[in-house]
């Protein structure tokens, strides 16, 4: 909160000039349905928003918080009819608001925005495939949500500057995006705690960088995957409580194979046989 009341304290002007590239309301309590798009015009708002600190009736029930108070209903200022609309702010690349109580769809960030930011609220909905033309993404984090469907393929190759990508706790269903591209930059991929079925995709190969795949807590049916062997930057692999079966031995493995594990949980499936030990 610290961080929050220090920007909005600040004189219209400086805020204007803070909003261009950086929002951060994580853990603030906001509630209610995420219109985030009740910032039509950035200066404008920053005006407005620095006037409201002015009228007391406007304040957040919170004793400690100097935010005025927003009615935050429908995403977007739009029903689900019309469809999900991207956010307006043109300049901003960082916007974190971990940690509320926003509801309604996930918002489509700006189009110039590296990371953002939206864990841990009662967003709902499927992932909009607007998501996908933000090409400048280097963190995509929408875990502990309440958010369904399937996850759209583009994710796997929209953004080669994309770092993490953060899917946990939600409700996604059906398979994993299997078009993850050459020379991406992906580091985290994080699907724990969703509905996913189908065999994880070769194309994962693909991500050179990566170094911690967290499957699990999904309904993935297939044989333990061998070939992940091959990545050489992977750190941490999860696969707990699926429903993997067969041998985890691979007798062609090599001394490459796993060559940089740290962590290693195949815990909760229906594994047999012996681990080797040229995993470790």
């Amino acid at each position: 909160m610290k961080e929050s009341m220090s920007i909005v304290a600040a004189p219209a002007t400086i805020l204007f000039i803070v909003l261009l590239a950086l929002l951060t309301i994580n853990s603030s309590f906001c509630s209610g349905r995420s219109d985030l798009g009740s910032f039509k015009r950035e200066k404008q708002d920053s005006l407005r928003f620095n006037q409201e600190l002015k009228d007391p009736s406007n304040r957040l029930d919170t004793s400690d918080s100097d935010l005025p108070r927003r009615t935050l209903k429908a995403a977007y200022g739009q029903p689900k009819t019309v469809g999900v609309k991207q956010l307006p702010w043109k300049n901003l690349q960082y916007l974190d608001l971990r940690s509320n109580l926003f509801e309604g769809p996930i918002p489509v960030p700006p189009p110039d925005m590296k990371v953002f930011l939206v864990s841990n609220n009662n967003l709902t909905g499927e992932i909009p495939h607007l998501i996908c033309n933000i090409n400048t993404l280097e963190v995509l984090d929408l875990s502990n949500n309440s958010s369904t469907g399937t996850i759209p393929e583009c994710l796997g190759h929209f953004s080669n500057s994309l770092r993490v990508l953060d899917l946990q706790e939600n409700k996604f269903y059906g398979n994993i995006p299997g078009a993850f591209t050459k020379g991406n930059d992906l580091r985290t991929l994080n699907f724990n705690g969703n509905e996913l079925k189908e065999p994880i995709p070769k194309s994962l190969l693909n991500c050179e960088k990566l170094e911690v795949l967290d499957l699990a807590n999904n309904k993935i049916n297939q044989s333990f995957p061998k070939w992940l062997g091959s990545l050489p930057a992977l750190k941490v692999l999860v696969l707990r409580s699926n429903k993997f079966y067969g041998l985890v031995t691979d007798p062609k493995a090599n001394s490459t194979s796993f060559s940089k594990l740290r962590i290693f949980d195949i815990s909760n499936n229906n594994f047999s046989g012996s681990l080797p030990v040229s995993y470790f």
